[in-house]
């Protein structure tokens, strides 16, 4: 008996997070070659791991919604589709504008990440009659 294409499956287990890969990667080999031996792997079974693995990282992601590291990959995510558009379809004196404000969000960005670390978060208010 043979196995499925390590090439496939090692291609395809990238796409999960690396936690999910450690705790199931071993599992879901071993199902695949039981599943399809030395057949190659459809397309629509790849296309569903695929899809499978982006859901699995998107979960992984809203552990940080709310906080300040969510917010960056947001706008990380944000600025590479407007700048890749832009860039790809607009003229030069568009392009320069675009890259003008991004490196003005950039610096704000990084002011904000640098206060972030450096000075500590207020500390909560007490109401006037908690010592009493």
């Amino acid at each position: 008996m043979g196995a499925v294409n390590p090439r496939d499956v090692s291609g395809i287990l990238r796409w999960y997070p690396a936690a999910w890969r450690r705790r199931y990667g071993e599992e879901l080999i071993a199902m695949l070659d039981d599943t399809y031996q030395n057949d190659k792997l459809p397309r629509r079974v790849k296309m569903s791991l695929l899809r499978s693995g982006l859901v699995e990282r998107i979960r992984l992601l809203r552990r940080f919604s709310g906080t300040y590291l969510g917010y960056s990959i947001a706008c990380a995510a944000v600025w590479a589709v407007i700048l890749a558009t832009v860039f790809t379809r607009a003229g030069d004196a568009t392009r320069h504008t675009f890259a003008l404000f991004f490196g003005g969000w950039a610096i704000g960005w990084l002011s904000a990440s640098i206060a972030r670390f450096v000075y500590p978060p207020p500390k909560p208010r007490r109401p006037a009659d908690a010592g009493r």
